[in-house]
């Protein structure tokens, strides 16, 4: 359940606006909200996940990470991110382990501090899902993630 607090809300491709509206909306209601959310893509690019262990996924940005406007809104450089840095969150550490030519990150390795399928954990994804039009309307599923050594595509909701 995304709104239980004892939970991390892990979202494989969503975008950072969507998620701070939600939890501001949810505050300002007194709903209950997850303990945590962890972004691990943008839904503008596809985005793909390999499953390397028990706890560690490799996440993929073809295009690279903070392309666009929209996903700058929190973090203007991503060229700030170098090869080898590493973030360290209270559910998972992050190390970027590859950038493009102009210096934006484009994989990470994200190994999390329980494995993938712990209850702890909630899986999800934005899709556009299946209606037609502009802009698409967007939906969020559950994600379930990689066995080991498989390589799963999201792909982009705002694919331009």
């Amino acid at each position: 359940d995304p709104d239980d607090p004892s939970q991390t809300h892990v979202v494989v491709a969503g975008h950072f606006h969507r998620v701070h509206h939600t939890a501001f909306m949810r505050a300002a209601s007194g709903e209950p909200g997850p303990r945590r959310t962890l972004v691990l893509s943008s839904f503008l690019g596809d985005t793909t996940l390999t499953r390397l262990d028990a706890r560690t996924v490799e996440v993929r940005a073809p295009t690279g990470w903070l392309e666009r406007d929209l996903d700058r809104i929190h973090r203007a450089d991503g060229a700030t991110l170098s090869v080898g840095d590493v973030v360290t969150l209270p559910d998972a550490v992050i190390e970027v382990t590859e950038a493009l030519a102009d210096g934006r990150p484009c994989a990470a390795r994200v190994r999390f501090h329980v494995p993938l399928e712990d209850p702890s954990l909630v899986w999800t994804t934005v899709d556009a899902g299946t209606a037609p039009g502009f802009p698409p309307q967007t939906q969020t599923r559950p994600f379930t993630p990689p066995a080991l050594g498989e390589v799963v595509m999201v792909p982009a909701v705002l694919p331009f």
